[in-house]
């Protein structure tokens, strides 16, 4: 842990481990044998917002062009991708974002399991995460690196996904929900193929009238 983190676990796990994942996200492992009521994690911290480009590795591209759980390259989509092509990097990501943005609807029905890209095309409306899978299956079929990204948006405290291209040595990132660059008051916090490679929690349990929330909060 860094001097600016503090992590608070109630009760103590009986096991705990943590480690890098192949994406570079910090995975939590923790186990409890058994829980009388309550489960509580708090982790305070302080992070840079989406402020500077990060740098794209180019041993890493061959993960972000390719298709993923929620990542599908449907015909249509395919198709589309195709007229964007001849267009520069900078001009093809803010053309497909801008499409991405005008073609759904948003809604804040969020389902714990997104649907994939063609699912989300057709029936042209969605959560964040599901304009990000459906931005990510345009960009990686139009020849950009295309990453998912979550973490925390432009509403307070609350969870949101977007879309990072690789061109011209950088990650640019782009907000196809609010139809715009991601820059400013965005804290990434994780990145992936898509929802399924860095989902915040994940979790199994025994027993009968259990559930998980989250509360998030930025100051």
């Amino acid at each position: 842990m860094s001097e600016s983190e503090n992590l608070s676990i109630s009760p103590p796990p009986t096991f705990q481990e943590e480690h890098p994942d192949r994406f570079g996200n910090r995975v939590l492992h923790l186990r409890h044998r058994h829980i009388e009521r309550e489960f509580a994690l708090s982790l305070d911290l302080q992070a840079p917002t989406q402020s500077s480009l990060r740098t794209l590795e180019r041993g890493t591209i061959g993960d972000w062009k390719l298709p993923s759980r929620a990542v599908a390259f449907s015909p249509e989509l395919l198709a589309l991708a195709r007229e964007y092509r001849a267009l520069s990097p900078p001009e093809r990501a803010e053309k497909l974002n801008n499409l991405v943005f005008d073609s759904l609807e948003y809604t804040t029905d969020v389902k714990p399991h997104p649907l994939n890209a063609t699912s989300i095309w057709t029936q042209k409306r969605g959560s964040c995460a599901d304009f990000a899978h459906v931005l990510l299956a345009l960009g990686r079929a139009a020849g950009l690196p295309s990453r998912y990204i979550a973490g925390f948006g432009p509403s307070p405290g609350a969870l949101h996904a977007w879309v990072e291209f690789g061109f011209e040595g950088h990650w640019h990132a782009f907000d196809p929900t609010h139809g715009r660059r991601a820059e400013g008051l965005y804290l990434p916090v994780a990145q992936g193929r898509d929802f399924y490679d860095c989902a915040p929690h994940q979790g199994s349990f025994r027993g009968g009238n259990a559930r998980l929330e989250m509360h998030c909060e930025l100051t």
